[in-house]
């Protein structure tokens, strides 16, 4: 690794930056940077800023962590499609931990909540389909999150 960029503007800690913040950097990628930081502005107030989050990261409970992780990587998409008196709602589903439990919830214009499926995940990606009685012009979004009720990923739904 390259610890300084030439951005364009000149030259600059760029990407490096948060791994510096975080004291990942071997020894003589370091002493780089603590050597530009002493001359250049810009980059001083970067790591800074980057210096001021990294203590919030030690207010973090391994709980708090552990919730990060299963977060990290649960994309979705969703479509619903009007049929008379009900419509049907298809979410696409990837990065879920195999065996683990979740839940499908819709959230409706006027603020309701629906539960759409509860299941649990036989593959990392995979798909929900599901129908509610609820009309299409009526849903706002779907939220996917683990059945003790942490958010995952929210999607607005398109109509079909």
């Amino acid at each position: 690794m390259t610890a300084l960029e030439d951005d364009g503007d000149g030259t600059h800690v760029g990407t490096a930056m948060g791994l510096h913040v975080l004291g990942g950097l071997n020894p003589r990628e370091h002493r780089a940077i603590e050597r530009h930081l002493r001359g250049c502005d810009a980059c001083r107030t970067e790591y800074d800023e980057l210096k001021v989050l990294t203590g919030y990261l030690d207010l973090l409970s391994q709980d708090d962590i552990a919730e990060l992780e299963r977060m990290a990587g649960v994309t979705a998409s969703a479509a619903v499609t009007e049929h008379a008196g009900y419509a049907t709602v298809r979410a696409d589903l990837h990065g879920l931990r195999v065996g683990e439990a979740y839940r499908l919830v819709l959230l409706t214009n006027d603020g309701r909540i629906e539960v759409v499926a509860d299941f649990v995940a036989g593959t990392d990606s995979q798909s929900v389909d599901a129908q509610v009685p609820v009309a299409a012009n009526e849903m706002t979004s779907f939220t996917l999150t683990s059945t003790d009720g942490g958010v995952l990923v929210t999607v607005p739904f398109t109509t079909a």
